[in-house]
């Protein structure tokens, strides 16, 4: 029987491409850019995914689902909205009240002028950047107060606007190389002791770093007595014709001497937040004859607010508490811009911006923060606070927020129940956004001491995802922070 040949056939092998090492270098990159993010390149995906996030709005049947809850939300804004407006303008002019010196003899000889703080001037942390109403008489050098307490000293003044606003630098008295004269007093009919004051002490702050002492303390210069123990250092220039103005910061009150090693190192204890605590302050001015000028509206009432809504239903992430809207760079949105709601309240800041969005992070956001303050129960003051940092929104939809105070903080316990009712606002200072918009209400402890972090648990019965309208600032937010 012959053999079977067996018959082959060519067989052409057809080479695959390696989809998989792009798709690696594609995911690295995402990875790369989400980390460190790339302005440009983040403003061309945002264009070019902009018609999609349109369709998906349009698909999508949430905004359906919550539109009943969202009308009856915004109705019952509308009816709070003129009561939460009042509340802004009283708040405004307490905070304008109280910024001024009490102190008789710090007010004799002085024109005070308001001024509103909006932010830090680029690459300056020691330099504010402050808002006038009228600027008339306003010029370098002149000192700066809160309270009875010095800030600092004036060393720019902006041009007037078309409104009659204008804009000033200050210079902290913790800006480096900072000098003021100053003097301590160290009891009844010993001859007080002089010294100057300015700067930051970096040797305890060092230390603070380590957990030892956090607290930020001014540094003292060349003490006259080497005795220098302890006492409150006011600003007393001994030469005062070398400084022009010196006078009218006489008296100001900087904070307690604090003796260290033994008495070879001193320092000052501020009684002011400089970091997240200015959000009134007052220029001292020679005595002026001036006509009256007609009020500039408040921020709240300007024209520089846009109507916008939703783009989307917000972050996908079940710990966030994000969400798109419709208006971004081309409208005039900058980073950092406030968001609210009908009336006088703030529901969020703008994080970033697209042409025709802008992605806009809520209170309920976890690392969203604020400067603030609180109208407490019985007090005639106002309570600054400085920084709080959201930890997120609870399941009754409460707000629970952390703070480390930078001052101590005593009020009386009338109830004996260790806290005090209080409602919440927001603090000037960061740029796009102003003092006196509403947060929420809730309780403050009677005693908090400086660098002792807190929990504030603010109550909240709105979710603006819900809304169907907000409001963003369009203006005054080019000052970065």
């Amino acid at each position: 029987m012959a053999q079977e040949e067996s018959v082959s056939f060519p067989v052409r092998t057809v080479k695959q491409p390696r989809y998989s090492t792009l798709w690696l270098f594609a995911w690295l990159g995402l990875c790369f850019l989400a980390m460190r993010p790339v302005p440009s390149v983040d403003a061309l995906f945002g264009q070019l995914a902009a018609p999609g996030r349109w369709m998906a709005e349009l698909a999508s049947p949430l905004g359906v689902l919550r539109a009943p809850r969202a009308i009856a939300r915004e109705r019952e804004l509308a009816r709070n909205a003129s009561e939460e407006l009042e509340e802004n303008l009283e708040l405004l002019a307490d905070l304008r009240r109280f910024a001024e010196p009490s102190e008789a003899r710090l007010r004799e000889g002085r024109r005070l002028v308001a001024a509103e703080v909006i932010g830090r001037e680029e690459g300056h942390r020691d330099r504010l950047v402050v808002r006038l109403n009228d600027a008339r008489g306003v010029e370098e050098g002149l000192p700066v107060a809160l309270g009875n307490d010095y800030v600092g000293r004036v060393v720019e003044v902006h041009p007037e606007d078309t409104d009659g606003r204008s804009e000033a630098i200050v210079e902290l008295v913790t800006a480096r190389g900072f000098h003021v004269g100053a003097q301590v007093q160290p009891g009844p009919g010993e001859e007080p002791i002089y010294l100057s004051v300015g700067g930051i002490d970096v040797e305890p702050n060092e230390r603070g770093a380590q957990g030892t002492d956090r607290q930020i303390r001014l540094a003292v210069h060349n003490p006259s007595d080497r005795e220098l123990v302890a006492g409150m250092a006011r600003v007393f220039e001994l030469f005062p014709d070398a400084q022009s103005n010196a006078d009218l910061a006489q008296g100001l009150r900087l904070g307690e001497i604090r003796a260290e090693e033994a008495g070879e190192r001193w320092s000052v204890l501020p009684e002011l937040d400089y970091l997240d605590g200015l959000f009134q302050v007052v220029i001292l001015c020679p005595p002026m004859d001036l006509p009256a000028r007609r009020p500039v509206p408040p921020i709240l009432m300007d024209q520089a607010w846009l109507k916008t809504s939703l783009l989307v239903g917000g972050d996908p992430s079940p710990w966030r508490e994000t969400a798109k809207i419709r208006a971004g760079s081309s409208h005039g949105i900058r980073r950092g811009a406030a968001v609210t709601a009908l009336g006088a309240r703030l529901v969020g800041r703008v994080l970033r911006t697209s042409p025709w969005s802008s992605d806009v992070s809520f209170l309920g956001d976890r690392g969203f923060h604020v400067a603030a303050l609180a109208r407490i129960e019985g007090e005639e003051q106002p309570q600054v606070l400085g920084r709080l940092v959201s930890l997120g929104r609870e399941d009754d939809g409460s707000l629970s927020f952390r703070w480390t105070p930078r001052v101590d903080l005593v009020l009386s316990d009338r109830a004996g129940e260790g806290r005090r009712r209080a409602r919440f606002f927001t603090g000037s200072g960061d740029a796009g956004l102003a003092s006196g918009f509403f947060l929420g209400e809730g309780w403050m402890p009677v005693e908090a001491r400086r660098d002792e972090p807190q929990i504030l648990v603010i109550e909240s019965e709105l979710d603006p995802r819900d809304l169907r309208t907000l409001f963003v600032r369009t203006s005054g937010v080019s000052v970065s922070r």
